[in-house]
């Protein structure tokens, strides 16, 4: 019989794990190195405290802020998924950090406002109704240039996306 109690509170990983060097800090889910390794040893009031922190932590950062991803179907979703389907948002005059993906590639739809994406060095504008691909490993970013959130359907040919920031 086991006394550890299964836990209530899941993760709040969202796949871009990549430690910021002056914050100390997970861009993705803005947990410390000791926060992220402990989380399956911590009890459910250790991490209902560190998630009331998670909010404060990721707002000062310029990288998630204005840009929100709702994951609908991934591999940490469903196992089976071997694809990841999101639903991202952008407010108006925000624009994402620039990143690439060594593992698949990402098809963008535009379902509301306007952006100009950013593959390569070229930028591409786009409106409601208009798609394009990004390659596997090409760099880009999506910057919202209308007067309204721009909002996006965002497909990924890996259930387990490689999130790499910046140009390198």
């Amino acid at each position: 019989m086991s006394l550890r109690q299964t836990p209530t509170i899941e993760s709040p990983c969202k796949l871009i794990c990549e430690m910021d060097l002056t914050s100390a800090l997970c861009k993705g889910c803005g947990r410390t190195r000791e926060e992220i390794a402990m989380w399956t040893r911590y009890t459910d009031v250790q991490r209902q405290y560190i998630m009331t922190e998670l909010a404060e932590r990721l707002e000062g950062s310029d990288e998630t802020k204005g840009v929100t991803m709702n994951w609908l179907m991934e591999d940490a979703i469903n196992p089976e998924a071997g694809q990841s389907l999101a639903r991202m948002s952008v407010d108006n005059g925000v624009t994402s950090e620039l990143h690439h993906h060594r593992n698949c590639t990402e098809t963008i739809h535009v379902l509301d406002g306007e952006i100009e994406q950013r593959i390569g060095d070229k930028w591409i504008k786009m409106a409601a109704g208009e798609t394009c691909l990004i390659p596997i490993g090409a760099k880009h970013q999506t910057r919202n240039v209308g007067k309204v959130p721009a909002v996006m359907m965002i497909a990924y040919s890996a259930g387990t996306r490689v999130y790499i920031s910046g140009a390198g």
